[in-house]
């Protein structure tokens, strides 16, 4: 990867190959959360993912993690089971709040982690 990011992204076939497959998986991510979000909101939930977190560095991967959390809800309704404990979830308050924006996650620390999950 570190050779691809010299020189600009048309130098040569490996820069190409680099930054296309970088734009297919964010455009895969962005159709996904999308996705997601109109599953929630045909259903008539708010809509759980936050799509233009893609552009922020950090908060891209907090919309990965909820994003896993809400398909696995999704289809857990589905199939008119209820979905089992996530310890992760637990442990990690922002994972599973039905909608969550950048600025309450920096500004709510209860959301960061939830000691108590380890405990009992």
């Amino acid at each position: 990867a570190y050779g691809s990011l010299e020189g600009g992204p048309l130098d040569n076939i490996y820069s190409i190959a680099f930054y296309s497959a970088f734009a297919w998986i964010y455009l895969n991510q962005w159709f996904l959360y999308n996705k997601v979000n109109q599953l929630f909101e045909e259903e008539g939930r708010p809509a759980p993912l936050d799509p233009f977190g893609l552009f922020v560095p950090g908060w891209n991967f907090v919309t990965g993690i909820r994003q896993i959390h809400f398909t696995a809800d999704y289809w857990a309704r589905q199939r008119g089971q209820s979905l089992p404990r996530d310890a992760f979830a637990d442990l990690f308050p922002f994972a599973k709040k039905p909608t969550l924006s950048l600025w309450e996650l920096a500004t709510t620390p209860s959301l960061w982690f939830n000691l108590g999950s380890l405990i009992g």
